[in-house]
């Protein structure tokens, strides 16, 4: 599954036309409006939850600074940062700028989600949601409808993406992701209680 499929999927749902190749890298609309809307529609479902097929952990080589903070670049493709450790014990302090984590502690390891390189790789339930949050973007651009925005914004919100989360936890506990779903969701159950 290409990037153009899940555009299509989310042009089907508002009602428009499905998108060529060559009319996906023209500037005419839905193009140009798909294009800019895609990547915002995946990193925010991607940031949301912390999806079991893309999940990694990265080491990192901090460096001290000048002004005794460690700066740590971070690897390409990252869209969510959970977890983040200097000598094995779990850091909660850190910024993120300009592509490089910085803390008072040297940060040596990170816990996250990537970026996707491939659709194919993804659960079929988050491209699903990812189709559905980028269908309400479009909706406002191109059709003009705040109402079919809104009411695909609820359907994203109250039925799909619980629904695959659900399943992504469930299935993941199956196969054993147990340790690092835990971690995450642990992490994520004690920042939501502060």
């Amino acid at each position: 599954m290409k990037e153009l499929d899940i555009i299509n999927m989310a042009l089907i749902r508002i009602g428009q036309p499905m998108l060529t190749t060559s009319d996906y890298t023209g500037e005419t609309s839905p193009a140009p409006e798909a294009r800019l809307f895609f990547p915002q529609a995946v990193e925010t479902v991607l940031r949301r939850y912390p999806w079991a097929f893309a999940l990694r952990s990265s080491k990192l080589n901090p460096i001290k600074g000048e002004d005794n903070t460690y700066k740590s670049t971070l690897p390409d493709g990252w869209a969510n940062i959970t977890k983040a450790y200097s000598h094995g014990f779990s850091v909660e302090d850190f910024n993120i700028s300009e592509g490089r984590i910085i803390c008072d502690a040297p940060v040596d390891k990170i816990e996250g989600t990537i970026y996707p390189e491939d659709f194919d790789l993804c659960d079929p339930l988050f491209v699903d949601c990812v189709s559905l949050r980028l269908a309400s973007y479009l909706a406002g651009a191109i059709c003009q409808s705040p109402d079919m925005a809104a009411n695909l914004m609820q359907e994203y919100n109250q039925l799909a993406f619980p629904q695959a989360t659900t399943a992504d936890a469930k299935d993941s506990r199956e196969r054993g992701n147990s340790r690092i779903i835990s971690d995450i969701s642990h992490s994520i159950l004690l920042r939501s209680r502060r």
